[in-house]
């Protein structure tokens, strides 16, 4: 009896600890789950946040299809787009930037972009946001 209802407690105390969409101090923290219509199709969002930011991968499906990957590293989140069947269509780094109470993430560097069959498309290059190049890939 002794056992059941240590383990029943602590079943309790872990769904507790894992509640979803949580602010402290006015910043989000923990596990997020964003959930939205677009175009007729469920999009949601799953990831973590720390002090506001988000933290480690965040993953965006439409529909129940992986379209987006977004791994976070202190400032900086490697940002995959994927084609319906899961090959990257997009890829790419954005960077945080403070902009007085509002803070922004904008591209940077070279964005690849590759078709259905992974192979290279296109570069297209970012400064602080801005596309300052395009490049097809050669053939």
């Amino acid at each position: 009896m002794g056992v059941r209802l240590v383990t029943v407690l602590f079943l309790a105390l872990s769904f507790i600890s894992c509640a979803t969409n949580r602010t402290k101090n006015g910043k989000r923290i923990g596990l997020w789950i964003e959930k939205d219509t677009v175009a007729g199709q469920i999009q949601i969002t799953r990831g973590r946040y720390k002090d506001g930011l988000e933290k480690n991968t965040w993953k965006t499906y439409l529909d129940g299809k992986l379209v987006k990957r977004e791994v976070y590293r202190d400032s900086i989140c490697h940002v995959f787009h994927f084609y319906p069947d899961g090959s990257v269509s997009r890829e790419g780094y954005t960077r945080i930037a403070n902009e007085g109470v509002f803070t922004h993430w904008f591209y940077f560097g070279d964005w690849y972009s590759y078709d259905t069959d992974g192979k290279l498309v296109s570069v297209d290059t970012y400064y602080q946001g801005e596309l300052v190049g395009e490049k097809d890939a050669a053939p």
